[in-house]
């Protein structure tokens, strides 16, 4: 059992169905966390990582019989604290995005 990384182009589906020949797992970490929170558009290339991205990783994982696929989440809990540091004490945001995803 070996580890192997690597960075396939998910425009390219019959290269990234091939570079996944032969595994028997894939973790699935891609993610781009904006510089700029306030931007109006500043998750849509996440987003379209979580979407688009997944679904490709997934039908390339199936095509190239991947057995078991690992996807990474995070779920924003805490308000932004800025320069300080947060730590348990810090009660959770209320906002409404954060109960939006709570609920799911």
């Amino acid at each position: 059992m070996g580890l192997n990384y690597t960075r396939p182009a998910a425009s390219d589906a019959e290269a990234f169905i091939a570079s996944l020949a032969g595994c028997g797992a894939v973790v699935h970490i891609a993610t781009e966390v904006p510089r700029d929170f306030s931007a109006l558009d500043a998750w849509e290339v996440n987003t379209r990582l979580r979407t688009e991205g997944t679904r490709r990783l997934l039908d390339a994982s199936l095509a190239a019989g991947v057995r078991h696929c690992v996807l990474e989440r995070v779920a924003l809990a805490y308000p932004d604290g800025g320069d300080r540091w947060l730590d348990e004490s810090t009660p959770l945001d209320d906002s409404p995005p954060a109960r939006l995803s709570a609920r799911r």
